[in-house]
């Protein structure tokens, strides 16, 4: 039996930011656009004025159409949802009529599709369910501070979606295996590097959160770059330690599209050559929950050759990270 990803779609916007743009809208004394692509290798990213739900929905829409019989489960990655309550996985249910099946969703963004991966690896397992249908979405560019430069520099939004099926007469394919980790920075919401403060029980949002911002996504960068570069390394590790010799053995990586720069030099530390590294950063930014469904739905191309190594990582909010191989 084998756990495979089946087929993959993506919304991506039509409204394009790009650097140009950015240039002409924040007032910098350096020159805005060589400065982005120097230090995260956008050259646009994309603006919905769509809900997560509708867009989710969209991602996922054609999949169904040609895939959908039977969904058993839905799985939907976001912190930017609709509403608190009720779920965007739920919405998005009823949107594509999935009455049959049940949805829920994880409030990760970055690592939550290699969570959401596991679970649905787990559920089909089990031998109750066959096949999952796994969403991930974010409004990027409300949840951060307009006025914010280096954030409106990294983000941009899209929806991209994944079915996940078992296939009782294939072995040694599909997902091999997982791990995942997590941890809390420090003891007050002042230490965190990825942050949310207002808005929840412990913070409501009011004038006072309002005026410091607080409502919206803050990030330490030099803090999240280290953690980045640490967990990517650390993926890497894990899977020369368990699956290959080298990494010459692995064929293709797919991170969370947190910065291209980054994650190039990271990966090119380890001996990993740009050319293994499937993105999609360059022209949609980071999407958040979106991230890594959107650059598998993009590259799926590669999914369909045979015999390739794969590892699909993640890390970012909570702070969460994992990784998961997978053999075409």
């Amino acid at each position: 039996m084998a756990i495979c990803i089946t087929s993959a779609a993506s919304y991506i916007p039509e409204e394009i930011i790009t650097n140009k743009d950015l240039s002409k809208r924040f007032n910098q004394k350096f020159d805005v656009e060589e400065w982005i692509l120097q230090k995260t290798g956008v050259v646009e990213r994309r603006k919905s004025n769509l809900s997560p739900s509708k867009q989710g929905f969209l991602a996922a829409k054609d999949l169904l159409e040609k895939d959908g019989n039977d969904i058993d489960f839905i799985i939907v990655n976001t912190f930017t949802g609709d509403y608190t309550l009720p779920q965007t996985a739920t919405l998005i249910q009823e949107k594509l009529g999935l009455d049959q099946a049940f949805a829920f969703e994880i409030n990760m963004p970055c690592a939550g599709p290699v969570y959401a991966l596991s679970i649905a690896e787990m559920f089909l397992k089990s031998g109750r369910y066959s096949k999952g249908l796994l969403i991930g979405v974010d409004k990027m560019l409300d949840a951060i501070d307009p006025e914010d430069f280096l954030m409106n520099v990294l983000f941009g939004e899209g929806a991209g979606a994944l079915i996940v099926e078992k296939k009782e007469s294939i072995i040694n394919k599909g997902i091999i295996d997982f791990y995942l980790g997590s941890y809390i920075e420090g003891d007050v919401g002042e230490d965190y590097s990825l942050k949310v403060l207002a808005g929840k029980s412990n913070y409501p949002i009011q004038n006072y959160t309002l005026n410091q911002k607080d409502h919206f996504l803050q990030m330490e960068g030099r803090k999240v770059k280290n953690f980045i570069c640490e967990k990517l390394n650390e993926s890497i590790n894990w899977l020369l330690s368990k699956h290959i010799k080298t990494v010459d053995d692995l064929d293709y990586i797919i991170t969370h599209q947190a910065n291209k720069v980054v994650i190039e030099k990271c990966l090119k530390d380890q001996g990993i050559p740009s050319s293994k590294i499937l993105k999609t950063v360059e022209f949609l930014g980071n999407t958040g929950s979106g991230s890594i469904y959107i650059t598998i739905a993009e590259h799926f191309a590669r999914f369909s050759e045979k015999n390739k190594k794969i590892l699909i990582c993640g890390m970012g909010g909570g702070l969460t990270w994992g990784a998961i191989f997978y053999k075409t």
